[in-house]
């Protein structure tokens, strides 16, 4: 599904995980957080990704396939492409599932080099894991209208960057996160245990 006209009320879903105990066994949660435009919520969903597994593109598809507000769902807006520590997304095979095109925010330039050297240090079957970050073409730095600080994106080739501003200036509301992705954020961080 292509975007050829961006509505300023878009739907997007934003998903980001909750916190988990990095290097253990177990499931980290993960949310997903339906808005419309920057400003109104219209759901929340979740699903549970096994720490450091290969599920999360399978897990994240099938989330947003199974909600109830799928049909209005235009985009997908993720932070990052890994979940609940290295368990990685693949963005072309969850866009080719769900039929919507994905957007990653990063907010940090990313190091691939130690990425990789993370992988091979930490994780078994670590070169199917980096096979995903291989994926990736290109980085871009963008700046949008409501933040001087720079953002970093890749998404996938049914959309192009200036659909991609477009987007971001849509669904960012304060700073630099679109506010889906920040609600996702601050409904996983609920779940730290003090």
């Amino acid at each position: 599904m292509k975007i050829r006209k961006v509505k300023k009320e878009i739907r997007a879903i934003g998903v980001d995980d909750g916190p988990f105990i990095p290097h253990t066994k177990g499931n980290a949660k993960v949310f997903g957080v339906i808005t419309r435009g920057n400003y109104r919520v219209e759901g929340v969903i979740q699903t549970e990704i096994e720490i450091d597994g290969f599920d999360a593109t399978e897990k994240i598809s099938d989330m947003i396939l199974n909600s109830n507000h799928y049909g209005q769902i235009r985009v997908i807006l993720l932070n990052g492409i890994t979940f609940g520590g290295f368990n990685v997304c693949d963005i072309d095979e969850l866009s080719n599932i769900v039929k919507r095109p994905v957007i990653v925010i990063i907010e940090h330039r990313p190091d691939l080099e130690s990425i990789k050297l993370a992988l091979k240090k930490n994780q078994i079957n670590w070169e199917k894991k980096w096979e995903i970050f291989k994926k990736i073409k290109k980085i871009e730095e963008i700046t949008i209208k409501k933040s001087p600080r720079p953002i970093y994106v890749h998404y996938t080739s049914n959309l192009t960057i200036e659909i991609v501003k477009e987007i971001l200036n849509l669904t960012i509301n304060i700073g630099h996160i679109p506010e889906c992705i920040r609600i996702a954020h601050l409904i996983g961080a609920s779940f730290i245990k003090k």
